[in-house]
């Protein structure tokens, strides 16, 4: 049988480090190793991207949710077409509501309707909750970025 090459087994053990960073991101950690896990997120960014992508929609649990918006707000990949397309399917209302700030930071002024609506949506469905912050903060940051 022919010797695997050394980009084989590069591949796989990127795939598995990704995988434990992807698990780090489930996890509390102290400020430096949270920074530390928040860099090495990015520069593993091309593999940790589809499956970031994929617990997007499942996810809800505080600590990746904010570990997935920083990487959302800091990757090359600007993820807002995506984000609006996939928008519906996200399960957890905190996790929609901080992917809005990710469309205010780096989506285009057409998405302020939608941030407008989704305003609208969340205070109705949850008056007690602050969940409509993240699409009030997006709609003020996309305003400054494009009405200045």
């Amino acid at each position: 049988a022919p010797s695997r090459g050394l980009g084989d087994e590069y591949k796989r053990q990127s795939k598995h480090f990704a995988e434990e960073l992807l698990k780090l991101m489930r996890k509390p950690l102290s400020g430096g190793n949270r920074s530390r896990l928040r860099g090495k997120l990015l520069e593993y960014e091309t593999v940790l991207m589809p499956c970031i992508k994929e617990k997007t929609m499942k996810n809800g649990q505080d600590i990746f949710i904010e570990n997935t918006l920083y990487f959302f707000l800091h990757c090359e990949e600007n993820c807002c077409n995506w984000l609006m397309k996939e928008y519906a399917n996200i399960r957890n209302e905190y996790l929609k509501s901080m992917m809005c700030l990710v469309i205010g930071f780096r989506g285009d002024v057409e998405m302020i309707s939608f941030l407008m609506k989704e305003t609208e949506r969340l205070e109705r469905m949850y008056p007690q909750e602050t969940y409509a912050q993240g699409p009030i903060l997006a709609i003020q940051e996309l305003a400054v970025r494009f009405l200045d």
